[in-house]
């Protein structure tokens, strides 16, 4: 199975009856100067835009910023565990010399295996070079600095060297951080639900330093050979070739907006938390009641639906604490002030150096799983439970999309708000984005990945509007792990303004032929979405290139391995 990554992805949105558009979405790719490493963010705001642009503007960042401090302190560990390994290896290096010495005086002493030395040594050559690199690579050195490191080893990039640990630290600490922003820029009168993705390659140095000798493979060293001259790169492999090199993708969320990763079998696997964070759920209400509020009607004090967002910062701390508890919207500020006691830019420093718990909390729920499969005998404990990968076939037939024995194979992630899962179910979202994929992908095959992911994302939003009568704002955002038999290529995205002209006229000649080859009518539709979908693409092809321009924030794509 080659090494999983984005193959392609594809976003659309609508207003549906809604007043205004108050979702955005985020696309990030070669995030940290690192190949293969994504950050998507798809946000729901209420109350306005104000979080929302807060949100696209400062999030991202503050998630790298976090991961560095991370990563420093996880280095540090290494060193420290790469010195007593070498420590160890020089001693049992000794020891093969000495046994070589008395082997060669004495016959019936047997030479020490030529394999064993070769084994220490690479371990050992490992550790030196996990020494010899004082910190991890961070993105943006100047020509100067790159120069006068040239001669030194070429550490990894701090992105690849977090463990799922670090990285469910440095997503919560970047929540926490970005809310307390948005206090002190003085947005008070609208919130968001936010869920973040991020994907990215691992080099599990925490396993390597575990291991012994002899089982660090023929791969994992040639990751270190030499001859590698791309420290930010994972190289494109089979699974079971590595062991240290794999693929992650972590999700942290507030509120009702969901990942949902579907396998090339048909199953749906929800990333973010059951609950949603609605109010009403017993987790999140027994949280609220003990810190002074309350639900009523499965409202947060009888006006919030979700338990946990961005913003809503006249929510934040119980309405005991103001007088009279006046709605979220109106007098915000000398609201905030009964509440604080001061200023909100002053009570924002006040949170941002103490953790405090509010109401409507600004901690979200965090979860990892691994896009790749692992070796047991190589795993402390065994396979990590909960990983879809843990089941995933190395087998060629299961990257066609047939299940084996072996477990699933992940097909596509969909990143969507409450306008689309209220109405659709995660295994409903699944099942009509693999069979669009597929009836896709007999008439069109010479679409790129990125194409089809974009018709994939608007299908599901005229399943959700034109089929199943959402009225909320939708946003879909589909992103493909599998390249389900599309051959086109995608070449170097342009600058988004001439992207996004590009991008109307080639979807409108693409949705016309999806209108008359995917959906002409069979006798019985195969999916409730059919009668509604078809033509619809093209009509909206135009107005969504437009609006997206406003509302997405995108990098460049790298469908390749580096």
């Amino acid at each position: 199975t080659p090494f999983p990554v984005i193959r392609g992805i594809g976003w659309s949105e609508d207003q549906g009856r809604r007043p205004d558009m108050e979702d955005g979405m985020v696309a990030i790719s070669n995030l940290a100067g690192v190949a293969n490493a994504w950050l998507l963010g798809i946000y729901d705001g209420h109350g306005g835009r104000q979080t929302v642009e807060m949100l696209l503007q400062k999030i991202h960042g503050n998630v790298l910023q976090h991961l560095r401090s991370r990563a420093i302190e996880r280095w540090q560990r290494y060193r420290q565990r790469a010195m007593s390994r070498l420590q160890d290896i020089r001693r049992r290096l000794d020891e093969l010399h000495f046994q070589q010495q008395l082997a060669c005086r004495d016959v019936r002493v047997l030479m020490p295996p030529t394999q064993r030395l070769v084994e220490l040594l690479r371990l050992g050559r490992i550790c030196e070079w996990v020494l010899q690199c004082e910190e991890p690579s961070q993105e943006g050195r100047t020509e100067t600095e790159k120069s006068s490191a040239s001669k030194a080893p070429t550490p990894p990039s701090f992105l690849t060297i977090c463990t799922e640990e670090d990285v469910h630290r440095a997503l919560d600490e970047a929540f926490v951080q970005t809310d307390v922003e948005i206090l002190r820029d003085r947005v008070y009168q609208s919130g968001a639900t936010a869920c973040v993705c991020l994907v990215r390659p691992v080099l599990r140095l925490d396993l390597l330093l575990e291991m012994r000798p002899e089982e660090i493979s023929d791969a994992d060293w040639a990751w270190f050979s030499v001859e590698r001259q791309k420290p930010n790169v994972i190289p494109a492999s089979t699974p079971s070739q590595h062991a240290i090199v794999q693929a992650d993708i972590t999700v942290a969320h507030l509120g009702d907006s969901r990942a949902v990763l579907a396998y090339t079998d048909g199953h749906a696997e929800r990333l973010t938390h059951p609950s949603d964070h609605k109010a009403g759920c017993e987790r999140d209400a027994r949280r609220v009641e003990s810190l002074g509020g309350w639900v009523f009607g499965e409202r947060v004090n009888g006006m919030l639906a979700i338990g946990r967002a961005f913003g809503d910062w006249s929510l934040k701390l119980p309405p005991g604490k103001a007088n009279p508890p006046y709605s979220p919207t109106s007098g915000a500020f000398d609201r905030l002030l009964n509440i604080f006691g001061t200023s909100p830019s002053h009570a924002a420093e006040q949170a941002a150096a103490e953790r405090k718990e509010y109401v409507v909390s600004n901690a979200p729920d965090v979860r990892s799983v691994s896009l790749t499969p692992e070796r047991p005998a190589q795993v402390p404990g065994g396979i990590r439970r909960n990983s879809p990968s843990s089941r995933a076939s190395e087998s060629q037939t299961a990257m066609s999309g047939q299940e084996t024995g072996a477990g699933r194979v992940p097909g596509l992630l969909v990143l969507g708000c409450d306008g689309l899962f209220d109405v659709c179910s995660d295994q409903v979202v699944a099942h009509l984005a693999l069979e669009f994929l597929r009836q896709l992908v007999a008439v069109h095959p010479d679409m790129s990945p990125c194409e089809a992911a974009k018709a994939t994302a608007r299908m599901l939003i005229e399943e959700a509007i034109g089929v199943r009568g959402s009225t909320d704002n939708v946003s879909v955002m589909v992103v493909l792990f599998h390249s389900f038999g599309f051959s086109g290529r995608d070449g170097v995205t342009p600058s988004p303004p001439t992207w996004y002209a590009a991008a109307a006229a080639k979807f409108a000649w693409l949705a016309e032929g999806v209108s008359r080859n995917v959906f002409v009518p069979r006798g019985k539709p195969r999916c409730p979405g059919e009668t509604v979908a078809r033509g619809a693409l093209a009509a909206h092809a135009l107005r969504d290139a437009r609006s997206f321009a406003g509302n997405i924030s995108i990098g460049q794509f790298d469908s390749g391995f580096g």
